[in-house]
């Protein structure tokens, strides 16, 4: 998942529960979600805490998928069929993905994302 840099980001709490699942595998549950809005793709970041990395393999460093910059970026492993480079922490976010600090994002595409 990559977005051109001039997006405008929205950032929003999500005041309901969300759990990210790939396949039967949970991968992260939280009631501390962070929405971002980028065009037309919204995009879930988790604390660090509320992942389960044991289904994560770190990958290489490389360019931030949404604002500026660079990102670390993790592979899915879990039951029925990993994925690659499907979540990442920004390195050093900043303006208004500050708030990003610490916390996975998730590109939707590959995961079942529920809310609530």
């Amino acid at each position: 998942m990559s977005l051109p840099s001039d997006l405008t980001f929205k950032t929003e709490a999500q005041s309901e529960p969300v759990i990210i699942r790939r396949h039967d595998a949970v991968i992260a549950a939280t009631k501390a979600a962070v929405l971002v809005h980028a065009g037309e793709v919204p995009v879930y970041y988790v604390p660090r805490a509320d992942v389960y990395e044991e289904h994560l393999v770190e990958t290489e460093a490389g360019p931030a998928p949404i604002g500026t910059g660079r990102a670390r970026f993790w592979s899915v492993t879990a039951s029925g069929g990993g994925v690659e480079k499907a979540v990442w922490m920004l390195e050093d976010p900043t303006g208004d993905l500050e708030s990003l600090t610490g916390h996975f994002g998730f590109d939707p595409d590959p995961f079942n994302i529920t809310v609530g």
